[in-house]
């Protein structure tokens, strides 16, 4: 949640909680999409990470101190139907990212003892 909150193009969703999420505008959408089960699952919420450069607090205009990087993550899809898993008490859940990104949503995430499966190894694996 916490680099979450940091998503400059969230900010309302991802400052929201448990008790504020179920009144935004699509969380019905959510709601719905969940209701079939198994019988048609929902599509997996699409996350990016990276970091921003924000102003160092301790830099002065005497004393130039270096920008601070700050991690983020973000929704491209999906954040809804992750509001509504957050809601419903879902400890872990998969999402969908690049390749390239997946190892740091990972470390982030605090995870990253564990490698990050593709969809392509997770049907190998299950298969």
């Amino acid at each position: 949640m916490e680099f979450w909150r940091n998503d400059r193009m969230h900010k309302d969703e991802s400052h929201g909680s448990v008790g504020t999420w179920p009144n935004d505008r699509k969380y019905g959408w959510a709601v719905d999409g969940f209701r079939p089960g198994l019988e048609n699952p929902v599509p997996l919420a699409y996350v990016s990470a990276g970091y921003d450069n924000i102003g160092n607090p301790e830099s002065t205009w005497l004393a130039k101190k270096p920008c601070i990087q700050r991690p983020y993550i973000t929704f491209t899809d999906g954040i809804t139907r992750t509001m509504w898993l957050l809601v419903n008490q879902a400890v872990i859940f998969p999402i969908q990212t690049r390749v390239s990104n997946a190892n740091l949503i990972y470390k982030l995430a605090g995870v990253d003892a564990y490698p990050p499966w593709t969809i392509q190894s997770f049907f190998e694996d299950v298969g």
